[in-house]
């Protein structure tokens, strides 16, 4: 009877352990479904094989390019 309380004690840790890695595991499991679902939707096409096809595109991803670099460059000019 003399050892209850030390065997108690010596088992609190690895039980609060155990409940802590549950617990957090199922909050991580949650958290990494919405992830999941959110990249796939940002997820580029495949790239095209057709040349011609995969040179429009390259050249309309820099022409957005060129837009976003004047605006950062307009903005960065301009005082606030």
């Amino acid at each position: 009877m003399e050892y209850l309380p030390v065997a108690l004690i010596a088992l609190a840790c690895p039980i609060g352990m155990g409940l802590m890695m549950l617990f957090m595991g199922r909050g991580m499991m949650g958290m990494g479904r919405g992830d999941k679902r959110d990249t796939a939707a940002e997820m580029p096409s495949p790239t095209p094989t057709d040349p011609e096809t995969r040179i429009a595109l390259l050249q309309a991803q820099r022409e957005l390019l060129d837009a976003q670099i004047a605006a950062a460059e307009e903005a960065e000019v301009t005082p606030t």
